[in-house]
């Protein structure tokens, strides 16, 4: 995840305030995610290699082979499936169900806390760039639990699990694996450090798109009152031209990061085929190794490929949401009384 700055912090307490009040509905979902991913990506790989060493095993002692033979593992297999589909339908209904709630009651608690505001603080800001950061925090949190559940959690249990297994069928290559996952981590970790500056300057360079844009078109009638068009029109020009060159900045450090991160995965997948390749031929190892080896190694690089577009993601997701949550943590100079005086006319004549 991005460094865990001061707003980074608050966003993600703010994010748990509005989620804790469907707890019932994130655990299910959060538990789910873990199960489900065990289901469709670490158990399915394990029953064929077991079957593939029991073929192995059939053919080097010249045993018929049929369906009475294999049956436990196409029931098994098909077992592993069935619950995966399952599992992972009412997960996706549980994430779905709390983030619409949740979608709802940061959506009224914004309105109502921009309600509450000061006259000052209102004339300090664009009206189209809170419409902006209100958007933007809303959907950084949508985007935020999605890549919570189906991607963060489901990474971390697929690569425990598959690892776990890989021990304990080609341990020497497990760890090498394992070594090669820390190294990989932490140099795109920091890689993705660097890039959270150009993220937040980007969400906030198109808040001022929005604005500009917002507020240009609300007044027009006074723009075209005093032919102010081309004047306009040059000063949104220079606001665009300004995000588009953060974003092009944006675009130069991800795609640095993009090099390292596929030549690494590529790398890895190589010696995971030539590992399976030696531990066949040279230690006699079973065929179900090399499948397994192989499977697991492909499903892992990809998602080691993945987790850079999710640190890329949080660190645009938490851009968008550093606006609005520095604004939720403001109150207004001037507050009404909790219990106002009651209105003491009764009566009034002209």
């Amino acid at each position: 995840m991005p460094k865990p700055t001061a707003t980074t912090k608050k966003t993600l307490a703010l994010f748990w305030h509005f989620t804790r009040s469907y707890k019932f509905l994130f655990w299910y979902a959060t538990v789910g995610s873990i199960i489900a991913i065990i289901f469709s990506s670490v158990l399915p790989p394990l029953i064929v290699s077991l079957a593939f060493n029991k073929l192995q095993a059939l053919y080097t002692h010249h045993q018929a082979i049929n369906f009475t033979v294999m049956k436990d593992y196409i029931i098994a297999y098909a077992i592993v499936n069935i619950c995966s589909l399952i599992l992972w339908r009412s997960q996706a209904y549980s994430t779905w169900k709390y983030i619409i709630l949740v979608k709802k009651k940061m959506t009224d608690y914004i309105f109502n806390h921009l309600q509450q505001m000061d006259s000052k603080f209102h004339a300090d800001r664009f009206g189209g760039a809170l419409v902006s950061q209100t958007n933007k925090f809303i959907n950084a949190y949508e985007q935020f639990m999605g890549e919570f559940n189906w991607n963060i959690l489901t990474g971390i249990v697929a690569f425990s699990a598959s690892l776990v297994i890989l021990a304990v069928t080609n341990l020497f290559y497990a760890g090498i694996f394992l070594l090669f996952i820390i190294i990989y981590f932490f140099i795109t970790y920091r890689q993705m450090r660097r890039q959270m500056p150009y993220s937040r300057a980007l969400s906030s360079a198109e808040s001022l798109n929005t604005a500009k844009l917002a507020d240009t078109m609300s007044n027009m009638t006074a723009v075209r009152a005093f032919a102010g068009e081309e004047f306009e029109a040059k000063l949104f020009d220079r606001q665009t031209t300004k995000t588009m060159n953060k974003n092009l900045r944006l675009m130069r450090v991800q795609i640095k990061s993009e090099i390292w991160s596929q030549g690494s995965t590529e790398l890895i997948q190589i010696i995971a085929f030539l590992s399976g390749i030696v531990g066949i031929s040279f230690l006699h190892l079973p065929i179900g190794v090399l499948y397994l080896t192989v499977t697991y190694t492909l499903d892992l690089s990809e998602r080691l490929w993945n987790f850079m577009f999710i640190l890329r993601n949080l660190n645009h997701q938490f851009g968008d949401a550093a606006d609005m949550t520095g604004i939720l943590n403001l109150s207004s100079a001037i507050k009404d009384p909790l219990q106002p005086e009651k209105s003491k006319i009764h009566r009034g004549d002209i």
